[in-house]
């Protein structure tokens, strides 16, 4: 029973590499897969001083986002290394090597798990555990500025057992069996960014699968700087769009008229979006 850990960057050379270097000891993984996403300022090549026979520095052909880089580091594994379970991280966050064993435990005491992940300890967001699949309004919702004032009251699983069934799971950091990676033909690699963790939340629910939370162990997330420096606001959320675009489409299999309606509120989202920055240029013009 191997263990893989695969961890992404993109131009976040330092927090990739102190990453590696706080977990390049831990017995719990057989192989580390480094996994630079085409960056465009050197990180490969640096990153390739700390290759060495437990840990694999490769680099893909182009940045292709989140699903395609993980595709690439497990595909990777998996052609030449027996791996049994993946371990799925950013490079910002933060876990003791112990916890491992902790998710290995889940799927020799559950029947069927597909993702295992501890409580996230976030520094912007507190606690964030799980969430429910969203629906076609939830999505909507997800476009703007004020859905942080109407969120659904489901990020907090109330802790009922040592392990909790839940639809959703951060994608910051989790463990996911090869079966299960395999059985759902791997991450849906039409998003870029966002929506990831929905969609394979709903792939793994349409195939029969459970997640676990553990809400006894807990992993830190530091929130790298990367994405917020690589794109800028407007970028991001149309990036947001498409994501969310593709999880109605393709998956909640949305008609006709709410393809509009979605469409619509979309347009709105990003009008949004520049009057906020519109209103920050004031503001700052001001105070200068």
């Amino acid at each position: 029973m191997e263990i893989a850990l695969v961890v992404l960057n993109y131009n976040d050379l330092d927090t990739t590499r102190n990453f590696i270097n706080s977990v390049k000891d831990y017995d719990s993984f057989f192989k580390i897969i480094v996994v630079d996403n085409c960056s465009t300022d050197n990180s490969f090549s640096v990153l390739m001083q700390s290759k060495s026979q437990k840990i694999d520095i490769i680099k893909t052909e182009r940045n292709g986002g989140y699903a395609y880089g993980n595709n690439f580091g497990i595909k990777y594994a998996l052609r030449n290394f027996g791996i049994s379970y993946f371990i799925i991280a950013n490079p910002d966050v933060h876990f003791d090597n112990k916890i491992i064993n902790e998710m290995i435990k889940v799927y020799n005491e559950i029947e069927k798990v597909g993702i295992v992940a501890p409580r996230m300890i976030s520094e912007q967001n507190g606690t964030l555990e799980s969430w429910k699949l969203p629906t076609f309004f939830d999505t909507i919702k997800s476009l703007f500025f004020l859905n942080r004032f109407f969120q659904r009251e489901n990020k907090k699983a109330r802790k009922t057992s040592k392990y909790i069934l839940v639809e959703v799971l951060p994608g910051s950091f989790f463990m996911i069996s090869t079966e299960a990676i395999k059985n759902i033909n791997y991450f849906d690699e039409r998003t870029f960014l966002y929506m990831e963790e929905n969609v394979l939340g709903y792939r793994l629910k349409q195939h029969g699968y459970k997640n676990v939370l553990i809400p006894d162990i807990t992993y830190y997330h530091s929130h790298s700087v990367s994405i917020n420096r690589n794109l800028n606001l407007i970028k991001k959320y149309k990036t947001l769009i498409n994501s969310t675009r593709i999880y109605n489409n393709y998956y909640l299999k949305i008609n006709f008229l709410q393809k509009l309606l979605f469409h619509l509120f979309a347009e709105l989202s990003i009008i949004e979006k520049h009057i906020f920055l519109k209103v920050l240029e004031i503001k700052n013009d001001l105070y200068r």
